[in-house]
C-alpha cells in the first residue's frame, strides 16, 4: 500500500496574473526550501554572482557538502539544457553535488545527460527529486499529513497544491462505470481534514486538470487514499518555514 497511490505537484495559479511563470516557480522553490532544511541544509535563495543565477545554493551542516540546486514548476518535461545548466554550476562553483527538483519528468534525452554525467564521475553527483520523493519526505517528517478518510473506492493519485496562501490536498473523483470525471475533492494538506466546498480554492483559469469541474462535497465520496506511515506532527497553520 505504501506505494500504491502516486503523489503529483501542482502549482495551479491563476494564468492571467502577471509574472505568472517567475510566481510558480518561486512558490515551487518555497517547497523544495523546506525539504532541503529537513535534509540538514542550510539555504541560500536565488544565487546570483557574475551573471550566473542558481535558484537555491545549499551547504550540508553535517558534512559541508555543497549543492548547487535547480527547481523546475513547469508542467512541461525538463529538457537536456537544464541538466547542461547544472553541470555548469556545479563545476563553476566547486559543488559537490547537483540537484534538480521538478513538477514533471525528465525528457529522456535530459536523463540520458544525467546518467552520462554520473557515469564519468564515477558516482552520483547529479540526482533528479521526482514529486513523489519530495513528498514522501515532507510526509515521513510530519510536515504532511494525508486525508484521514475511511472509505471503499481506491485514488491511485493525489494531487499536492501549492497556492499563495495555502498547500491543500486535492483527488479528482471519478464515476465509477465509466470513469469520467465527476469533480474534486480538497483537503488540508497539515491536517488531513476535509475542506469544504466554498472554502476551496478558485482553480477555473489554471493549468490544474479539468478546471471547469467543481468542488465536491465529501459526503458520499467514497474516496480512500493509501497511506504511508507518518508521525502526528503537522506543520503550521498553511505554509511550512
Amino acid at each position: 500500500m505504501i506505494s500504491a497511490t502516486k503523489y503529483k505537484i501542482l502549482v495551479p495559479l491563476d494564468k492571467s496574473l502577471q509574472d505568472y511563470r517567475n510566481k510558480k516557480g518561486k512558490l515551487f522553490q518555497s517547497l523544495v526550501r523546506c525539504f532541503l532544511v529537513r535534509q540538514s541544509h542550510e539555504v541560500i535563495d536565488e544565487f546570483r554572482d557574475a551573471g550566473t543565477e542558481i535558484d537555491l545554493l545549499c551547504r550540508n551542516r553535517l558534512s559541508d557538502d555543497r549543492v548547487v540546486v535547480e527547481c523546475k514548476a513547469r508542467t512541461e518535461t525538463v529538457k537536456a539544457e537544464s541538466i547542461n545548466k547544472l553541470h555548469t554550476d556545479v563545476d563553476l562553483y566547486d559543488a559537490h553535488q547537483g540537484w534538480i527538483f521538478s513538477i514533471s519528468d525528465l525528457a529522456g534525452e535530459a536523463r540520458t545527460r544525467l546518467e552520462k554525467l554520473n557515469f564519468k564521475h564515477s558516482k552520483s553527483r547529479y540526482k533528479h527529486f521526482t514529486s513523489q520523493e519530495l513528498i514522501q519526505v515532507l510526509l515521513d517528517s510530519g510536515d504532511l499529513k494525508l486525508p484521514d478518510t475511511k472509505s471503499l473506492e481506491l485514488v491511485s493519485e493525489i494531487f499536492f497544491c501549492i497556492f499563495e496562501d495555502r498547500y491543500i490536498w486535492a483527488a479528482t473523483k471519478t464515476e465509477s462505470s465509466s470513469g469520467r470525471p465527476m469533480g474534486h475533492i480538497a483537503w488540508d494538506s497539515s491536517s488531513g481534514e476535509p475542506i469544504l466546498q466554498n472554502d476551496a480554492p478558485d482553480i477555473s483559469n489554471t493549468d490544474f486538470p479539468f478546471p471547469e469541474l467543481r468542488w465536491l462535497g465529501h459526503d458520499n465520496c467514497n474516496i480512500e487514499i493509501c497511506r504511508s506511515p507518518t508521525n502526528s506532527r503537522g506543520y503550521s497553520g498553511r505554509r511550512m518555514e
